[in-house]
């Protein structure tokens, strides 16, 4: 398969910054992504967040360049600060079986599952099915990047990479 050194250097900068974390947090829970709990609503998990965001139970279906995102859910996307609460306030874990990852609150155990779902590359090609989770924020870094979060069995860190991209969408709702 050839690639591009677009191709390549995505997702080298992906593995390499995900090998070079470090971050590897641990949880006991079982979690289906449901929610459970209190705080639950039939689309949006509250996690108990300090910002008291709402993560959206599940992703909206493909990938999304940064442009489409922004014009399809500009409102709710979240932004890099929500992202690094995501990550700071919950428990990681990657789940084999459903190649993605669980995310529990560490305040009062509700949880979200973000799949593996990999990315598209500028030129279309989708790779890393069920190996990285890639999602988009709303926080634009220039005038060709994006900050996005991205993660492996190995760990999760926010990243830029290049708005041509066709990454995962997760929502939020913010709050009122």
């Amino acid at each position: 398969m050839k690639r591009t050194l677009k191709q390549i250097c995505f997702y080298t900068m992906s593995l390499v910054a995900l090998a070079t974390i470090g971050i590897t947090m641990g949880c006991d829970k079982d979690s289906e992504g449901t929610g459970g709990g209190s705080g639950v609503s039939k689309d949006f998990v509250d996690l108990g967040l300090p910002s008291g965001t709402k993560w959206k139970s599940t992703n909206e279906a493909g990938f999304y360049d940064y442009d489409s995102a922004l014009e399809t859910f500009q409102t709710t996307l979240p932004m890099k600060d929500q992202f690094e609460e995501l990550i700071n306030y919950c428990t990681y874990s990657w789940d084999d079986a459903k190649q993605g990852c669980n995310f529990v609150s560490t305040i009062n155990g509700n949880s979200i599952f973000l799949p593996a779902a990999g990315g598209r590359n500028c030129n279309g090609e989708v790779s890393y099915e069920g190996v990285i989770g890639s999602y988009w924020s709303l926080t634009p870094t220039n005038d060709d990047r994006a900050w996005y979060a991205f993660f492996n069995s190995g760990g999760i860190q926010m990243g830029e990479v290049l708005q041509c991209s066709g990454l995962s969408v997760r929502l939020v709702q913010n709050a009122k």
